[in-house]
């Protein structure tokens, strides 16, 4: 398990982009179907 998390952690960091744009672009566009309880 730890093994698998630092291969996606090394693709975290990889990324060019900051991730936080990635995460508003899929807020906005899903903004109708997330529901906070």
């Amino acid at each position: 398990m730890c093994e698998r998390l630092s291969e996606i952690d090394f693709l975290y960091y990889d990324e060019p982009e900051p991730i936080e744009d990635h995460l508003w672009a899929f807020i906005e566009r899903s903004v109708d179907d997330i529901h906070l309880h």
